[in-house]
């Protein structure tokens, strides 16, 4: 059906083009249909924004539904804080390159509900859907009164990871951080970082000198 087709193509392009690229002709041409079908089925673009918008989080409420039946529960007393952080690193990964045009569909939400009153209702629905999954997890790994704070970890965590720029180093760096954070979370002290204190390094060694206004340099 030309409006399920309509609203594949919404959630494929918030990954490649988000909102500010994304054109009733570009959406109609990934769906394979006409342009006058989005008027026809949903009434208005920024209303077909928001139907994909719905369809979205009820594929992020399976995904969330699915891994919890996976996920099993373990005592938080012979849980320890290195085993938490990888099955941490495998739900934020699981999330972002499984799940990615639905990782981005939930981002470009934030944005659009700041400043279009017509997404309110839909970062609420993305709010309330991540407080039910993290409220699960934390019950099943015994952290209950940490279940805020998994969610936000969660949250940047999954922003930083959508985007990879070197897929083995990236995911190593994810797991070493969750492991770091749960340490810290649990011991309060997060231990050793080999791989993020070596991107640490490279990165300075290409980044941009500060210029002084007025130097020679600048």
């Amino acid at each position: 059906m030309a409006a399920d087709r309509l609203l594949g193509a919404v959630n494929s392009l918030w990954r490649t083009h988000g909102r500010d690229q994304m054109s009733a002709r570009l959406v109609a041409q990934n769906a394979h249909a006409q342009a006058s079908q989005i008027n026809y089925y949903f009434g208005s673009f920024e209303q077909m924004l928001c139907s994909a918008q719905a369809d979205a989080i009820a594929q992020a409420i399976l995904w969330c539904d699915e891994t919890l039946s996976r996920f099993g529960r373990f005592d938080a007393g012979t849980l320890p804080p290195e085993a938490l952080g990888h099955m941490l690193a495998a739900l934020i990964d699981d999330w972002c390159r499984g799940q990615a045009d639905l990782a981005f569909a939930w981002t470009e939400c934030q944005m659009l509900a700041a400043r279009n009153p017509d997404f309110i209702d839909a970062r609420r629905q993305w709010h309330g859907l991540w407080v039910r999954f993290w409220d699960e997890v934390a019950e099943r790994t015994g952290m209950t009164a940490q279940a805020e704070l998994l969610r936000l970890f969660f949250n940047g965590e999954s922003f930083l990871h959508r985007i990879r720029w070197r897929e083995t180093f990236d995911r190593a760096c994810l797991s070493e951080t969750c492991v770091a954070w749960a340490r810290a979370l649990r011991d309060g002290e997060a231990g050793a970082g080999p791989l993020r204190d070596h991107a640490r390094r490279e990165t300075q060694r290409f980044a941009a000198p500060v210029l002084v206004d007025g130097s020679v340099h600048a």
